[in-house]
């Protein structure tokens, strides 16, 4: 009986462990697609702004 138990309380830690694993690595792969998306929206903004101004420049001439 007691080998049960402790078969049972080995397997509740490591449950336990890996999804502690799994909540970690959601909110690392989280934090880093945010800085990527926001790197990627600036990236975006900065070449649409320099065509914009390209095409302004153009229209004048």
């Amino acid at each position: 009986m007691k080998e049960i138990l402790y078969k049972n309380n080995i397997f509740i830690v490591f449950s336990i462990f890996f999804l502690l694993l799994m909540i970690g690595n959601y909110y690392l792969n989280r934090s880093f697609v945010k800085e990527v998306l926001t790197n990627e929206q600036l990236s975006i903004l900065k070449n649409s702004s320099d065509k914009i101004q390209e095409w302004l420049e153009n229209k004048k001439n």
